[in-house]
């Protein structure tokens, strides 16, 4: 008995050793400014884009209000809100190349019913209370403000409930549409949904436009257990991260094996690869990669299609995969520990390097907000660069610093930042992590997805449990 409880004590020793930067960062939240933005001044540069027409109040004057419960506007849509994935939609001319100039779009996924439903965070309350919604916002480089629009929905089974987390579209050239995947966590279960997209406008004057997401098929299968994010390969292909081997689902045990999963850092999620048919109802799931990763989350594709990067929500860190174009395998390749616990990924479409990753730094409160304990958590969106051959000088770390923070990897590149990223996660001999928003969470909470579109002029960021609308900032 004495051994064995040696060996347990050394166990636990060992396996707070293995957890204490990230016990420390759960105790010491980081002293993020209400608002700060990488380009501009973020108290006249960013503004709330609330589901109103383009009549609707954008505080472009005033900067971001401090009251999350304000009502923007009376034009406010209440169905814009909690919104945790978005995409650029790239329209396309009839020979299938991305248009240049003119309008540009994008696709976000909201839930106002997550306070309820929410596989991922709970509770599972109500699966029916209030749906999700999927959102086109259309913007320019000339318009301060955008005009958003609700897609409506055609064909979709009225039995089912509609949660969206991840989503992604891709052009069909064979059928000559738009398609749209969308992770929904059902009432019963959690599914892929396939829609069309009807063509977006060409103005943003046409008040009267309506996109219509037509409802083609929902992708199920034993191996989707706890769908989260998805890129697409082809219309027909795609690869999907499941979060966790243990959900909430799971009668009596669930929601304890879910949370303990998450607290030790238990590798439990995985990308694989769906392969489908348009016709009949055949599935196929196929392993992508050959180990499991702690929280898998957000998923991206570069635009070259050689790498997919994968984020995991408790190791803080964006891994990056090598991808064979023949067999759609993945290969490991490398990862960057980020100040923040990662979930949603965007690649900038202009470079095709540049990694966008968004987050909460500090977990508990973001916990607390999920359970209504809270009005609001921390946000930091970073983007992550291949790194240049380093070079010496005044700001270059040949030593250890700052407890191990601070590593002999390459010059601190994030000194403008009100916290910069290397203050919390270890510099990275391959990737450099610069700060694109701050913010504590009072000016703008939660944020899940986040990107600069440089063509277009501005940036963007959705917020999980933010309840005014979209975060826009020129």
């Amino acid at each position: 008995m004495p051994g064995t409880k040696r060996a347990i004590s050394v166990a636990i020793a060992a396996y707070l050793y293995y957890r204490s930067h990230d016990i420390y960062f759960q105790i010491v939240p980081p002293t993020l400014p209400p608002q700060w933005f990488a380009y501009g001044d973020a108290a006249t540069s960013c503004r709330i884009i609330d589901g109103g027409g383009r009549s609707s109040s954008s505080q472009a004057e005033s900067g971001l209000a401090a009251d999350h419960q304000a009502v923007l506007s009376t034009q406010s849509n209440p169905d814009f809100r909690f919104c945790e994935d978005m995409v650029q939609w790239e329209a396309v001319d009839e020979n299938g190349k991305p248009k240049k100039g003119g309008l540009r779009h994008l696709i976000v996924g909201c839930d106002p019913g997550r306070m309820s439903w929410n596989p991922v965070m709970g509770p599972l309350r109500d699966p029916w209370v209030a749906q999700g919604s999927l959102w086109l916002y259309s913007y320019s480089s000339e318009t301060a403000r955008g005009v958003p629009r609700k897609i409506e929905f055609k064909g979709f089974p009225k039995t089912s409930a509609y949660h969206p987390f991840g989503i992604d579209l891709i052009y069909d050239p064979k059928h000559k549409q738009y398609r749209l995947f969308s992770t929904n966590n059902d009432a019963k279960a959690s599914y892929v949904e396939v829609f069309t997209l009807s063509p977006p406008p060409a103005s943003l004057n046409d008040d009267n436009y309506v996109v219509e997401a037509t409802y083609v098929k929902t992708l199920s299968h034993p191996g989707i257990v706890s769908p989260n994010s998805l890129t697409v390969v082809s219309p027909n292909s795609f690869y999907l991260t499941n979060d966790h081997t243990w959900t909430r689902r799971i009668p009596f045990v669930g929601t304890f094996a879910h949370v303990f999963e998450t607290f030790v850092k238990f590798p439990g999620g995985w990308v694989d690869l769906v392969e489908f048919d348009d016709d009949g109802d055949q599935v196929r799931v196929t392993r992508a990669i050959d180990h499991k990763i702690p929280f898998a989350n957000g998923i991206a594709m570069s635009p070259n299609g050689q790498t997919v990067a994968v984020a995991s929500s408790t190791g803080n860190s964006v891994l990056f995969y090598r991808r064979n174009a023949t067999t759609n395998h993945l290969t490991y390749g490398s990862q960057v520990k980020l100040p923040l616990h990662t979930d949603n990924l965007a690649y900038d479409l202009q470079d095709g390097t540049t990694l966008y990753a968004s987050g909460t730094p500090f977990y508990p409160d973001l916990i607390k907000v999920a359970k209504g304990k809270k009005v609001y958590s921390a946000s930091w969106v970073v983007a992550i660069t291949p790194r240049a051959p380093a070079t010496k000088d005044k700001n270059y770390q040949e030593e250890h610093q700052g407890g191990g923070q601070v590593g002999g990897n390459g010059p601190l590149i994030d000194l403008d930042a009100p916290v910069p990223s290397h203050t919390r996660a270890a510099l990275n001999p391959k990737w450099e992590v610069r700060s694109v928003w701050q913010s504590d969470g009072s000016r703008y909470s939660t944020s899940a997805t986040g990107f600069v579109d440089r063509e277009g002029g501005k940036a963007f960021v959705a917020g999980l449990y933010e309840s005014r609308g979209l975060l826009q900032c020129e």
